[in-house]
C-alpha cells in the first residue's frame, strides 16, 4: 500500500514538483503582486495629490477677493488724483497677485476629482461645471489686470506724445512772437502800439512768462489763463496780419491740451469700468467660496 501511494504521488507531482512550482510560479506571483501593489500605490498617491491640489484650489478661491479688493482700492486712490485738473498723474498701483500664478500651476482635473469625491456631494457633471466656474474666475482676474496695465500704458504714451506736441507749439509761439517784436524794434516801432500785440503781451507776462522762468508749467492753468484768451484775441482781431503769425502755434498748444484732457477722461472711464467688473468678480468669488466652508 505504501509503495502504491508513493507511486501515485510521484506520478501526480513528480519527485521535484514542489521545487519546480516555486522555481517557476514564485516569480510570476511576485510579478502579479508587484504590479497590483504598484497600481494600489499609484491610486493612493494620485488621490492624495488630488486632495492636496483640490484644497489649494479652494484656498486660492477664498483668497482671490483679497487681491481683487486691493486693486479696486488702488484704482480709487489713482482716480482721486488723476481726476484733478492737472496734467501730472500718479503711478497706478498694480496688484500682481491677480496674475494668479499659483492657481495656474494647479491641474483642473485635480479640482474636478476633489469636488466629486469629497463631502461636497457633487456628481461628475456638477463637479466639472463647478470646476470650470472656479477656474474661470482666475482667468477673469488676470484679464482685468492686463486691461488695467494696458489702458494705463496707453494713456501714458498718448499723453506724453501730446505734451511734446504742446511744447512744440509753445516754442513756435515764442519764436514767432519774439520775431515780430525784434522786427518792429529794428524798424524803430514799439510793438505795444499794436493793440493785438499789446494785449497778447500782457497775457504772456501775467500768465506764462513766470512759469517759463521756473520751468514748471501748470498746463491746464496756462490754457485757461493764457492760451484761450489769446485765441479769443486772435478771433477778435482776425484782420490783423500778426494773428496769422502767432495763431497756428497757439491753436496747436490748445489742441494738444484738449487731447490730453480727452485721454484723462478715457482712462478714468476705462478704469471705472474695470473697477465695476472687479467688484462683480469679488462678490461672485466670495459667494462661491462660501459653499466650501
Amino acid at each position: 500500500m505504501d509503495t502504491l501511494l508513493h507511486i501515485d504521488i510521484s506520478i501526480i507531482g513528480g519527485e521535484n514538483g514542489a521545487s519546480k512550482f516555486w522555481e517557476i510560479g514564485l516569480p510570476i506571483i511576485t510579478l502579479i503582486l508587484g504590479a497590483a501593489l504598484d497600481r494600489v500605490l499609484d491610486v493612493f498617491f494620485e488621490r492624495r495629490r488630488e486632495n492636496r491640489d483640490g484644497k489649494k484650489w479652494i484656498g486660492e478661491l477664498k483668497y482671490l477677493a483679497t487681491p481683487v479688493q486691493k486693486q479696486i482700492d488702488q484704482i480709487d486712490e489713482f482716480l482721486d488724483e488723476h481726476n484733478k485738473p492737472v496734467l501730472e498723474s500718479p503711478e497706478l498701483g498694480i496688484t500682481t497677485q491677480l496674475k494668479c500664478e499659483t492657481a495656474k500651476s494647479l491641474p483642473k482635473s485635480s479640482l474636478q476629482s476633489y469636488l466629486s469625491r469629497n463631502r461636497f456631494k457633487l456628481t461628475k457633471e456638477q463637479a466639472t461645471t463647478r470646476a470650470n466656474q472656479i477656474v474661470s474666475y482666475f482667468g477673469i482676474a488676470e484679464t482685468h489686470l492686463e486691461t488695467v496695465q494696458e489702458k494705463f500704458l496707453e494713456y501714458k504714451n498718448n499723453s506724453s506724445a501730446q505734451v511734446n506736441e504742446f511744447k512744440l507749439g509753445l516754442n513756435e509761439f515764442l519764436g514767432a512772437f519774439s520775431s515780430i517784436i525784434r522786427q518792429l524794434e529794428k524798424e524803430g516801432q514799439n510793438f505795444k502800439e499794436n493793440e493785438f500785440l499789446r494785449q497778447v503781451d500782457e497775457l504772456f507776462v501775467a500768465h506764462l512768462k513766470p512759469h517759463l522762468q521756473t520751468g514748471n508749467i501748470p498746463f491746464f492753468q496756462v490754457q485757461d489763463d493764457f492760451i484761450l484768451p489769446a485765441i479769443d484775441l486772435i478771433v477778435a482781431n482776425i484782420a490783423d496780419d500778426y494773428t496769422q503769425e502767432v495763431g497756428p502755434s497757439l491753436k496747436r498748444c490748445n489742441m494738444a491740451l484738449n487731447e490730453i484732457n480727452m485721454e484723462k477722461g478715457y482712462l478714468a472711464t476705462n478704469l471705472g469700468n474695470v473697477r465695476g467688473q472687479l467688484e462683480g468678480l469679488r462678490d461672485s468669488a466670495n459667494g462661491l467660496a462660501q459653499n466650501f466652508n
